[in-house]
């Protein structure tokens, strides 16, 4: 059994997300301290979920404990992963044998093109630059290709007009345009996202905290904190991302034109100055009088910052 639109196979394993536990019957939360009541039957398969059983074996543990029909059991399980991926409570382990035949190739691309639209998973990720750097890759892989088509577009155009020069530059190096764009961007949103993530680790009272990622979205989730370590957490986000693109905007100027790199400094320094102004996520706790201006990452009670 396979449930392809969203990629799931008998034959794959799951475990449930760093930080979530269930007992008791509930699912427990320790990131956010709060809890799901789930029934009989999904606490005890939820159990079962080790990393190590896979589903179908899963299935086959169920349907010998409660007698009923395996498949009724696989298809309720599929059911629950779904869910529990969904909201990021999952890590599910997908095996490679039922996705090397060419049907599935071509549909795992669909989906990594299109960032699992409509419904992108939320996905938890640890507070490490390596970590959030592969996540926004990951984010931003549909920007990533077109600006690759783009670049590749203008060297065509170019190799056709029969030009070499401008102003003593090859043109070809203006064709580096839209993908230093979107590379430092994607560079830059992942150290801003880091600057939150070591502010806060830095604090007296350092919560525990998780990247989030969900399509094309992220930002950071963790348990409410005092109102001024809120707001040096939400300053040094914007700040980071702002230093790294100053470092990355030297070093292109002495590899490309300047009427390449200027654009994509402006473009990309302004989005990050943005979010020091009180319309943006981080600018409402940096400007609120209150004692927190924090905003939910997504629906299952995360306390996120984008």
């Amino acid at each position: 059994m396979r449930h392809a639109q969203l990629d799931i196979d008998l034959r794959d394993t799951a475990t449930l997300a760093p930080g979530v536990r269930c007992s008791d019957g509930s699912l427990h939360d320790g990131l956010t301290d709060s809890a799901v009541k789930v029934n009989p039957t999904a606490s005890k398969l939820i159990g079962w979920l080790d990393g190590h059983r896979t589903l179908r074996e899963v299935s086959e543990l169920g349907a010998a404990q409660w007698s009923v029909p395996e498949d009724s059991i696989a298809e309720d399980l599929v059911e629950l992963v779904i869910t529990l991926d969904r909201n990021g409570l999952l890590t599910i382990h997908r095996a490679w044998q039922p996705r090397v035949h060419p049907i599935a190739m071509a549909g795992w691309i669909g989906r990594w093109l299109t960032l699992d639209w409509p419904l992108p998973p939320s996905r938890r990720v640890e507070p490490r630059l390596s970590k959030i750097l592969v996540a926004q890759l990951l984010a931003s892989r549909w920007l990533l290709l077109w600006g690759g088509l783009i670049s590749a577009f203008m060297v065509a155009l170019i190799a056709t007009s029969g030009a070499s020069e401008v102003r003593g530059t090859s043109v070809y190096l203006y064709a580096a345009g839209p993908p230093l764009l979107l590379v430092s961007a994607l560079l830059t949103v992942a150290f801003h996202e880091y600057g939150h993530t070591v502010a806060m680790r830095t604090g007296s009272d350092a919560p525990p905290c998780f990247v989030i990622v969900r399509g094309s979205r992220i930002a950071v989730a963790h348990r409410p904190m005092e109102p001024a370590a809120e707001k040096r957490v939400a300053f040094c986000g914007p700040v980071a991302g702002l230093l790294l693109l100053g470092m990355l905007t030297a070093i292109c100027l002495a590899l490309l034109p300047s009427a390449v790199v200027w654009p994509m400094t402006a473009l990309v320094g302004a989005a990050h100055a943005w979010s020091l102004l009180p319309w943006s996520a981080d600018g409402r706790i940096l400007w609120s009088r209150s004692s927190s201006g924090r905003r939910t990452a997504h629906a299952t009670e995360w306390e996120g910052r984008a």
